[in-house]
């Protein structure tokens, strides 16, 4: 335990900080030096007794969400209110709870009702936000395990996504996008490049050498923290030129606010399209499926950003015709 004393601008303050383990789990501050020495002293006269410190028995789930949602989020590199929904998420059904008191059987009923609602990779993104949640809140003091950790979540296996496009559905939805340039553009460049989401929203027109015939994405905006190089084809080159001619922002896609924005409009297309259960995500494996008729597996995985090429042959859906013309065409060359 510690009294740390801070001067700040107005006024000097006296933090308590209790320590485990060389983290600080519990803290609070006071104006008076007095005040300060009066709580360290009480503080450890409960540890000795194995008492809880603070009021922590009172805090509830949602609070700890909140405090998690203020001070851990941010840190996060590219989140995108992605914590904010998956926290909406579990408020809906723990909301009214203490920390102290959600049970490992709680935590199970919510995965369990989850997952009869929603994907496997979903439940599972949001049993790792709720057991970050956990871990952040014992470190804060406000409890002592984590309920999430002894709960069984749904098997990932054999729940991979292979979404393509089939029958007519691409040309049912670029005559929609026919209405929509911007969409119908980044669709264009999802599809040829398989690009992200979040990428080609970010997208800058610094990044894009005309010359050189290729995109450069900047490590601070890609998922896996390095910059690539991915080449254009003369399709998307020819559609990045007709945009740069008339934009007047840095951003290639400035005409969205935020990444889920473009996939409102997507899920909107899809629907006037009569194009059911095709995900904005899904273009990318049309796109890696198509790319790897041209590149090696080790180049597209360079290509398309991934450090693990197991990660690109999931991504990689061939068409039983595909892989026929490609034998063919060997044998007759």
């Amino acid at each position: 335990m510690a009294v740390v004393k801070r001067k700040g601008k107005a006024k000097t303050t006296y933090r308590v900080m209790v320590y485990s383990n060389g983290r600080c789990v519990h803290s609070k501050t006071f104006d008076k030096a007095s005040d300060a020495r009066a709580y360290d002293a009480e503080c450890r006269v409960k540890l000795q007794r194995g008492e809880r410190l603070g009021s922590s028995d009172s805090v509830m789930l949602y609070d700890a969400m909140d405090r998690y949602l203020r001070e851990v989020t941010p840190r996060k590199k590219r989140n995108g209110g992605r914590d904010e929904s998956k926290a909406k998420r579990v408020k809906s059904y723990l909301s009214n709870m203490k920390i102290v008191d959600v049970t490992v059987s709680d935590v199970q009923s919510l995965i369990n009702t989850l997952t009869d609602n929603y994907a496997p990779s979903y439940v599972c993104t949001i049993t790792s936000f709720l057991s970050a949640v956990f871990e952040e809140s014992k470190r804060w003091g406000y409890c002592d395990v984590n309920p999430v950790r002894e709960c069984k979540k749904p098997s990932l296996r054999g729940s991979e996504r292979d979404r393509r496009f089939v029958s007519d559905e691409e040309e049912r939805i670029f005559k929609e996008l026919a209405k929509n340039r911007n969409l119908r553009d980044y669709v264009v460049l999802a599809v040829e490049t398989s690009i992200r989401r979040r990428e080609l929203w970010s997208l800058l027109w610094s990044d894009i050498n005309f010359d050189g015939g290729y995109i450069k994405l900047r490590a601070e905006e890609t998922k896996n923290g390095e910059s690539r190089v991915v080449p254009m084809s003369e399709n998307v080159d020819r559609v990045l030129r007709d945009r740069y001619t008339v934009s007047k922002h840095k951003r290639v896609f400035s005409c969205w606010s935020a990444p889920d924005a473009i996939t409102k409009a997507w899920e909107r297309v899809c629907e006037r399209a009569g194009v059911v259960d095709f995900h904005v995500h899904d273009i990318r494996h049309e796109a890696v499926s198509r790319l790897s008729n041209v590149f090696s597996l080790l180049e597209l995985s360079m290509i398309v950003g991934h450090r693990d090429i197991r990660m690109t042959r999931r991504y990689y859906h061939p068409r039983p015709e595909e892989l026929v013309a490609k034998l063919r065409k060997k044998k007759g060359s």
